[in-house]
């Protein structure tokens, strides 16, 4: 395969790339998907394809070109253990969640990790040192790093960019003649909604119809000024129940393309900026995603091929309108939603007042809160657009060390950059300042702890979120459970050695072990909570008495150690 098998077509309407050359599956089993390109995440579009695995781990991963291993990675969360494998066609291939590696490829990544005595790896071999063909044997899927589930994570990435691009639109065996679920449009008076409030939407159910969707009740809106519109909608692919996301949007009034979205390919800087695609406000209140079908004043997201006034339409009064939304997934099945708009009608909905003053943040310059006992710092375009901003404080903290909690701004605000938050510490014995950490608390009462660091008095730390902070002093060190081991076990029948590790507040930060005084690789899950040791007979003397040591640090430097002796 080269490069002149790919087809580009410059209409902005049509898909970007259609691939001639084939592929080998990535996995030997019916690819099915459960999560697909482009689909609305909490904080992201997806990357890349998930494919089912059949509920378990360990199925057979293959390279889907000719190439060479370019990189692998391992990190506790994210793509967990990783693969890249870089082809000559100008792609390159990712699969994530690995459960294993092939064994030469184990074996060097083993060797690396005793080498710099770290679980976590970054590294870009040798181009020569792993040439692989196609349809070859690289690793076993799992369920590592922040997988939800046993399932292959697949991308393909131009290799110059490292854009990933919609593998759907690219030749492999998925069936899918199933069109579009249009669910419910949203209606947001923009035009009626006070400067820095949000444009509470009006939902107007949708219904299936012969050759498409229409409004559940009528066929026509009555609508008056500057209207938004939303859109709830899915994809369905053959034999899967999931749910997936749909490739493109068209908007037009009046036959005239107004609003486009299509999603070829990702640029990881505008992961971000699904906040401001998506009606932030909504998804936090009910998790659910709604793709709005204008662009706020800063969304730099370069996923819309064409957008006039930014998607907005001004409806005049007696004025009837046209309009239609066409949906389609990447292999071009289709449902559309036809609708008229009467213009002049009374206001979608009366914007509701706030009951404490606010001030107004403005998205393009730096914005700054502070009192006696806290400031906050945000920077220019780090907000969508304008915004408005309260503060309050209550005296009852989650700590008696802490008195107080401060709620920032609204919680339904998103944010593109990370704002500073700086709190004082005073009230916090001097010699506990250092185990004290900038928490967030969430509306169950739970707490997130942030990454905190100590100027004088001061507790810094940075967020992307608005709500209500605090601080929590950490003087507890972590719990280990051990789960397979006690103090002079026999072991020799036994593949590893396995704890339960938990930290109540600042986090699990730093884990290492050894046995009889040598660093040994444990292999740490945090969304189990389980750090693991596998016996490794070309590294340890079998048929003796070994003793073991295990050290787990939290945040704030509060550390646990387990010893034991063992046979194996």
């Amino acid at each position: 395969m080269i490069l002149a098998g790919l087809l580009l077509f410059p209409n902005i309407y049509s898909q970007k790339q259609i691939y001639f050359g084939k592929f080998n599956p990535p996995l030997d089993i019916p690819l099915y998907l459960s999560g697909n390109f482009g689909e609305l995440r909490s904080s992201h579009f997806h990357s890349g394809l998930d494919f089912k695995t059949q509920g378990v781990t360990g199925k057979s991963v293959y390279s889907v070109n000719d190439g060479y291993v370019s990189r692998i990675k391992i990190q506790t969360l994210g793509y967990g253990n990783s693969i890249y494998i870089t082809h000559p066609d100008g792609l390159t291939s990712v699969y994530g969640h690995l459960e294993r590696f092939n064994d030469s490829i184990a074996t060097y990544v083993k060797d690396y990790q005793y080498a710099k005595k770290n679980q976590t790896l970054d590294i870009y071999p040798d181009k020569e040192l792993f040439q692989i063909k196609k349809g070859q044997l690289i690793a076993y899927s799992g369920n590592t790093g922040s997988s939800g589930g046993p399932h292959l994570h697949f991308e393909l990435r131009s290799t110059s960019q490292q854009h990933p691009l919609n593998p759907l639109l690219y030749p492999f065996d998925i069936k899918d003649n199933i069109s579009p679920v249009l669910d419910n449009l949203f209606i947001y008076p923009i035009g009626e909604t006070p400067p820095g409030r949000y444009a509470t939407p009006k939902k107007i159910p949708l219904k299936k119809i012969i050759g498409g969707f229409q409004l559940a009740y009528g066929d026509t809106l009555t609508l008056k000024g500057t209207i938004g519109f939303g859109l709830e909608a899915s994809d369905l692919l053959n034999d899967i129940s999931n749910e997936c996301g749909v490739y493109s949007i068209e908007l037009s009034v009046n036959d005239k393309v107004v609003y486009l979205f299509r999603i070829d390919e990702l640029d990881f800087s505008e992961s971000g900026y699904i906040n401001a695609h998506c009606d932030y406000h909504y998804m936090v209140e009910t998790n659910k995603k709604i793709h709005l079908l204008y662009r706020k004043v800063n969304n730099r997201l370069s996923l819309y091929p064409l957008i006039i006034n930014n998607g907005l339409i001004n409806f005049n009064p007696e004025e009837v309108y046209k309009l239609n939304i066409i949906v389609k997934d990447a292999y071009g099945n289709q449902s559309q939603l036809g609708f008229y708009v009467k213009g002049s009608a009374p206001a979608v909905m009366t914007p509701k007042q706030d009951s404490i003053p606010a001030k107004i943040l403005k998205w393009n310059s730096p914005n700054y809160f502070e009192n006696s006992q806290l400031s906050m710092s945000i920077p220019a375009n780090s907000l969508y657009e304008n915004c408005t901003f309260t503060y309050a404080r209550t005296d009852v903290g989650y700590q008696k060390l802490y008195p107080f909690t401060h709620y920032l701004g609204d919680r339904f605000t998103p944010m593109q950059k990370p704002a500073e938050i700086s709190i004082s510490g005073e009230s916090i014995p001097e010699q506990l300042r250092s185990k004290t950490v900038v928490a967030m608390v969430e509306d169950s009462n739970k707490i997130s702890c942030l990454f905190t660091t100590l100027n004088g008095n001061r507790l810094i730390a940075q967020t992307t979120r608005f709500g209500k902070f605090t601080l929590v002093v950490d003087t507890v060190a972590p719990v280990i459970t051990p789960l397979n081991i006690r103090p002079g076990a026999d072991l020799k029948n036994q593949q590893s050695i396995r704890f339960q590790i938990r930290d109540e507040l600042s986090g699990i930060s730093e884990y290492y072990g050894f046995i009889d005084k040598s660093w040994v690789l444990f292999e740490y899950d945090p969304k189990n909570e389980i750090i693991v040791y596998t016996f490794d007979t070309e590294r340890l003397k079998t048929g003796i008495e070994h003793e073991m040591e295990l050290y787990i640090k939290d945040s704030v430097g509060n550390q646990k150690k387990y010893l034991s002796k063992f046979l194996y």
